[in-house]
């Protein structure tokens, strides 16, 4: 293999991953996706109970 065949390889091989990579941060970005269904109703949230943390957690126990 010939160093021109080499660096051909290499510039396949990343141009594949920079396409890879522009077609992940499409779907991370999420421009191009209706996410307003997986949202809460706020007003909804109205009716449950707050939860107040129990902040008397021992774990002397677990290490005897």
């Amino acid at each position: 293999m010939t160093k021109v065949e080499k660096i051909e390889k290499q510039l396949q091989e990343q141009i594949k991953r920079e396409e890879k990579y522009a077609k992940e941060q499409t779907f991370y970005q999420g421009n191009d996706y209706d996410l307003s269904v997986s949202e809460v109703n706020k007003d909804s949230l109205e009716n449950i109970e707050l939860l107040e943390p129990d902040y008397e957690f021992d774990m002397d126990d677990v290490y005897d």
